[in-house]
């Protein structure tokens, strides 16, 4: 099964943006997928670069600030910019948030959101202006709360680029109430304990059910070509505790499965990392 590429329209500008940042296994990740979130070491531009060069785009942006509270009385997340442009071959969506609540980690949330949100808008201007009327292009930003519970606040920042066919990417913030702190995978685990081991062998069974389950559902982990078979997670890879307790991992489209498949999410039963987890 081969895996689906892009159209050539977008190309250019999509593929800068991608090919600077190394996939789930640290590697420079090719064009057609992959996370492409793994870091936030910045690009050509800032967000308040974007917020100059913009507007002179074309009299058709518009901006507008939005305060809505989304959910969680202590800590909540709010739209803190709104773009869009359509022009009729190019499309911007992006709703850009912010978490209300101090402390420095969260102002590092936002920092980065920002940061990774105007490297984005900014490779779209660049598609508008290198494409003009000779293709189509899409650009939708959108975030989610998904987790809010006294312990646990977590904010799901999605990206959609697409043109005819398009990528969707997720970044995942979780932040610890009662430490104020942000919280990576691995800071859930004691180092070296083999956690990244024993997840990864629990989704590769996952996997391998499901298949057995559903026959439309198909995963890499038996392909014939070798470098795109499933083998581990990252150290760092996407993750959320739901409302529940379940540790859930997320991949993004194209990172363990064909394009159809979207952006799969494995729970991860407690007996897998129970022995592995810090403190």
């Amino acid at each position: 099964m081969e895996r689906p590429q892009l159209p050539k329209e977008y190309s250019e500008s999509v593929e800068r943006t991608l090919a600077a940042l190394p996939d789930a296994q640290g590697r420079r990740r090719p064009a057609w997928g992959g996370r492409f979130w793994k870091t936030t070491a910045a690009l050509a531009g800032t967000l308040a670069a974007v917020l100059i060069v913009l507007p002179n785009l074309s009299p058709q942006i518009a901006y507008a600030m939005e305060r809505i509270p989304v959910i969680g009385d202590i800590t909540r997340a709010v739209t803190d910019h709104d773009y869009t442009y359509n022009d009729d071959y190019h499309v911007l969506d992006a709703n850009v948030p912010s978490i209300e609540m101090e402390g420095e980690a969260v102002q590092n949330i936002n920092d980065d959101v920002d940061n990774l949100t105007g490297t984005i808008i900014e490779e779209f201007q660049n598609s508008v202006e290198s494409v003009g009327d000779e293709g189509h292009t899409y650009l939708s930003i959108d975030y989610q709360v998904i987790t809010d519970t006294p312990d646990w606040f977590t904010l799901k920042l999605r990206v959609y680029q697409g043109s005819g066919s398009g990528t969707v990417s997720y970044k995942f913030y979780n932040l610890d109430k009662d430490t104020g702190e942000i919280v990576q995978l691995s800071d859930l685990f004691r180092d070296d304990s083999g956690y990244i081991d024993a997840i990864s062998q629990d989704i590769t069974r996952q996997m391998v059910e499901r298949m057995e389950e559903d026959e439309d559902a198909y995963y890499w982990v038996d392909s014939k070509y070798e470098e795109w078979n499933f083998s581990k997670i990252s150290e760092d890879q996407n993750f959320y505790f739901s409302d529940q307790g379940e540790l859930v991992i997320v991949f993004d489209e194209y990172e363990v499965a064909p394009g159809y498949m979207g952006t799969p999410e494995f729970a991860i039963p407690q007996e897998v990392y129970e022995d592995f987890l810090a403190g």
